[in-house]
Parts: structure tokens; sequence; C-alpha cells
């Protein structure tokens, strides 16, 4: 059994309320939640540190307060998981990913053998100027599709300090998490210098010993940072 959960927090320093802003005329948490509503997990619930966004939360979805301060979605999970321990996964959808392919993330669920205790998505880059902006975040992966390295930056960089050209070799990382009941009872919070540098929380988990495994999905669109791509965005994105 999978819990989904969507960690909805309302202040942002790129894009501040973006969750209530509307995109062709609809708020993006109720997009967020409409898509979510077709993910085949067997409880979907939201969990915010905003008292201000409850009353938009439709009444069909569970919400969860979070009282005390945390600093990633991650946390969210884990703070979900006590208090629904006995679910086998637990699911991060990030709500700035609200143009996720609900049949896309469904492909996931079922081909995932579930066998690691930690999975999340990449997709191909599709866009040169996505590929190249620092808010996008770029995998390292070994043979087997296990990461080695989440950076803002177009990694590995050839010898002389020049990017390496072939847009198709880097993977998109796609901020849904899929952890196992059992890695969530471990700390894989610890302090992680590496992790704080690049602000990416993924890099907590490889410090500190855990092995990521990835899954390839079709997603042309990316996590809502700015103002700026929200715009591109309503032009272009297909829903």
């Amino acid at each position: 059994m999978t819990l989904g959960m969507i960690p909805a927090r309302l202040e942002s320093e790129r894009f501040n309320r973006k969750l209530l802003h509307p995109f062709r005329g609809e708020r993006i948490i109720n997009i967020i939640m409409r898509n979510a509503r077709k993910f085949n997990v067997d409880k979907l619930v939201i969990a915010t540190d905003s008292k201000e966004l409850i009353p938009f939360i439709d009444d069909d979805i569970e919400f969860i307060y979070i009282k005390e301060e945390v600093s990633c979605g991650s946390e969210r999970i884990k703070y979900v998981k006590r208090l629904y321990p006995d679910y086998d996964h637990y699911m991060s959808i990030p709500a700035d990913e609200f143009l996720l392919d609900p049949e896309e993330v469904n492909r996931f669920l079922s081909e995932v053998d579930y066998q690691d205790d930690i999975y999340t998505l990449y997709s191909d880059f599709y866009s040169k100027d996505h590929w190249k902006d620092s808010n996008s975040c770029k995998i390292v992966a070994d043979k087997k599709d296990y990461a080695m390295f989440f950076s803002r930056q177009r990694i590995p960089m050839n010898k002389n300090g020049s990017f390496y050209e072939d847009m198709s070799f880097f993977k998109k990382h796609i901020g849904v998490f899929l952890f196992s009941n059992a890695v969530l009872e471990n700390n894989l919070w610890e302090t992680s210098p590496i992790a704080s540098i690049n602000s990416l929380e993924q890099n907590m988990f490889l410090e500190n010993g855990y092995k990521i495994k990835l899954f390839k999905i079709v997603h042309k669109y990316f996590g809502l940072d700015n103002p700026r791509q929200l715009a591109y965005l309503e032009e272009n994105a297909v829903l």
C-alpha cells in the first residue's frame, strides 16, 4: 500500500504564494490536486505549514497541518509517516510539478520493482534553455541507473572547463520521491554539507550512504520556480 503526499508550502523565496497563483484561470493548488487524484495511491494527503492554504484544499482530500518547522519535502513525508505508520511506501508529490502526466506516474508505480528504499524520477531535457537553467536539477547516474550526484549545474564538464554540449546525455530530475517504510525509520537527515551547498536535499541521502534508484518517465515540462516560467507554461503547456 502507498500513501501519496503533496507537500504544500505557501511561502517561497523565488515565487511567493505560487500555489494560489492562477494558471489559465485556475489556481495551481487545484490543478495539482486534480492530477494527484488520478495517481494510483491508496491514500492522498496534503501536508502544509500554512493555515492560509487550508481553505483552498478540496473537501475530499485530507490535509495535515504541520505545526513544527520542517525544511524540505522529505521531512514532511517523515512527519506524515509518524501519523500513518502502516503503509509500505510513501510518495512525495511536489506541488510545483503540477503538470505531471498521471499516466506516466502510474506507469512508474506499476513497473517499479519496490526492491530499493528510495526511488525518484527523471526525464530527458526537451529545451536547451531549461537544460542551461540553474533552477533545473541534473543527475549524474551509474550504469545501473542509481544516482551518483545531483547538481544545478551541467556536470560532468569537459576537462578544459567547457560544458559538454550533448544535451541527450543529461538526466532532468523530477522531484517525486518514493520511500520505503523501513528507510523512513532511519536517519536520512543527518548533517550534509554537500546538500547545503547545492540546496538539494537528495544529495543529503547520498552523503549519508543511501542509494537512490532512478526511473525514467516522459515529462516535457518542469517544476515552477519563478513567474517567468509561468508565462512560458501558460503559452506552451498542453493539459
